[in-house]
Order: structure tokens, then C-alpha cells, then sequence
């Protein structure tokens, strides 16, 4: 069935998982290292990564960390 909305162009929707960092497709040493680059930033310092903050409080912390470590090693 072809399903359009306001043009015949395809629409494809990626979906992300939010551990998956750098979106590679598993969760590894790599998003943890975008974790703790960022470690204990807050919006506006130097090296802040939005990407890196799992629970939008403006801050890099433990609860982001925690987040990632507990996916660790998974694939999607």
C-alpha cells in the first residue's frame, strides 16, 4: 500500500536507540567515551555534548553514565 503525505516522496524514520551514541549500532566503549569527555559539563561550558546528556537535566552526570553502562554491549 503506498501511504503518502503532501508528496510522493518516501519518508523513512530511523530510530535510535538513546544509549547509541554515536550511532553505530551497538553500544560500546565509544559512547562511553562521549559520556566522559563531557563528565560533569553543564549547558554552555566548553566541552557540553547535548548528545551526551540521556536525561535532558543540562548536565552531564552519573545518571548518564549509568544509563549507557547499562546497555553496554548490546546491539541494534
Amino acid at each position: 500500500m503506498n501511504v503518502s503525505f503532501l508528496s510522493e516522496t518516501p519518508v523513512v524514520l530511523k530510530m535510535r536507540h538513546f544509549a547509541d551514541l554515536n550511532d553505530d549500532g551497538t553500544v560500546n566503549i565509544f559512547d562511553m567515551f562521549i559520556i566522559a569527555k563531557a563528565f560533569r559539563t553543564k549547558e554552555g561550558d566548553e566541552n557540553w555534548n547535548p548528545i551526551a546528556d540521556l536525561d535532558d537535566n543540562k548536565e552531564i552526570n552519573i545518571i548518564d553514565l549509568y544509563q549507557v553502562a547499562t546497555n553496554f554491549g548490546k546491539t541494534f
